[in-house]
């Protein structure tokens, strides 16, 4: 194995209460009651890029505002969490730091911002451990599809075969599968309707990354 592919939200950083947080302060604006953004709402959106996020929910609500206005006004509140608050899931900077040490190259590949992803790796100091980062809406394709790791493996010049990859959304893990990525699963409170999926597809799947690097290495890296 040459590379570790890791997406952000769910994986990486503790975020997906920011998210609703986000979206009823944002839509209360618009008369749009809390109770509306749902689960199966957010189930629908999960795969979707940012950019594609406000498309959804411009049209989910006949908001009459342009994709840019409605973005700029929920990046806006969502950016100060990124860049002060959210905090990494457990074990994350030892993990990273484990992998550095075993000379592997370490990617991101997110359907968050740019701006945010930068964001919050900085402030939680763990920026500079990536070799590179990717976003969806910069390859202009979602984790549904294949598309986006065969970009990113290109981009690395690293055969997918030897690249593994941690997302906590199933149909990613399954994306990634499908072109010979190696997957791990992340499983936690928030994805738990995931959690049959990733099991069923992934090479492991793992609650937090304490403690784990070493039955990675024995079962993964080797």
């Amino acid at each position: 194995m040459k590379a570790v592919i890791f997406d952000l939200d769910g994986t990486l950083i503790d975020s997906i209460g920011v998210w609703k947080r986000v979206d009823d302060i944002v839509l209360a604006r618009y008369g749009v009651a809390s109770v509306e953004t749902d689960e199966i709402f957010r189930e629908e959106m999960k795969m979707l890029t940012y950019t594609e996020c406000i498309a959804f929910i411009i049209e989910r609500f006949g908001l009459d505002r342009t994709v840019e206005q409605m973005e700029k006004e929920f990046t806006q509140e969502a950016l100060h969490e990124y860049g002060h608050n959210i905090r990494l899931k457990e074990g994350v900077e030892e993990f990273l730091s484990a992998l550095k040490r075993k000379g592997l190259t370490l990617a991101v590949l997110t359907s968050s911002s740019r701006i945010m992803c930068e964001a919050v790796l900085k402030n939680n100091g763990i920026y500079d451990m990536f070799d590179q980062l990717f976003f969806c809406e910069e390859i202009g394709v979602n984790k549904s599809s294949e598309k986006a790791y065969i970009f990113v493996a290109d981009k690395l010049n690293i055969s997918p075969e030897d690249i593994i990859v941690f997302d906590d959304l199933g149909q990613a893990c399954e994306s990634a599968k499908n072109i010979g990525m190696t997957t791990i699963g992340i499983e936690d409170e928030e994805n738990i309707g995931e959690v049959l999926h990733l099991k069923r597809i992934c090479d492991d799947v793992i609650v937090n990354f304490s403690e784990y690097y070493d039955k990675f290495e024995k079962n993964i890296l080797k």
